[in-house]
């Protein structure tokens, strides 16, 4: 299988950002439904979550949901809050050979369900490069302006507890 990646530059989320949002909903809600989940957390208490844990995200949050418009379920899938549990992730390991270091990296995702698109974006006042996952907010990894670099590689656990999808806390 093959895939073809682009590389977005969308400072703030906006009409570009919907139209990515609109054409991957249906895979967005599958991923927040999963399988076998009992009903999501309502809106208000995703709000509540946000607004409690990450009141930085607020903004960013309430201005994709209005971009969004009227959707029953979009709230909660942006705001990533409960979601299902993870069973893939990404593998990484240090190569110490004579060139190195060097960080080797694999996606170990899925070709049909990783998002076809890097961002720069701006969102929070500071540059930052990624490789977007799904709605908003969602990043596999990424480097901020400072040099900051996050990424999410999978523990060995399927050990998880109340509270917000990896992606989100990426970025």
């Amino acid at each position: 299988m093959q895939k073809r990646f682009v590389a977005i530059r969308e400072d703030t989320p906006g009409n570009a950002w919907r139209e990515r949002f609109v054409a991957g909903r249906a895979e967005a809600e599958a991923w927040y439904r999963g399988s076998g989940r009992r009903s999501p957390p309502t809106a208000a208490e995703c709000t509540a979550q946000l607004q409690r844990h990450m009141p930085e995200l607020l903004g960013p949050y309430e201005r994709v949901c209005a971009l969004v418009g009227e959707d029953d379920l979009a709230p909660q899938i942006l705001s990533q809050f409960r979601p299902p549990p993870l069973q893939q992730g990404c593998t990484q390991a240090v190569w110490l050979g004579a060139d190195g270091p060097a960080l080797v990296r694999n996606y170990d995702y899925p070709l049909d369900i990783v998002s076809d698109h890097f961002e720069s974006t701006r969102w929070f006042g500071r540059e930052v490069i990624s490789k977007g996952q799904r709605p908003w907010g969602g990043c596999l990894d990424g480097m901020n302006a400072d040099g900051l670099v996050a990424s999410v590689t999978f523990g060995g656990s399927p050990a998880q507890g109340p509270g917000f999808s990896i992606i989100l806390i990426v970025r």
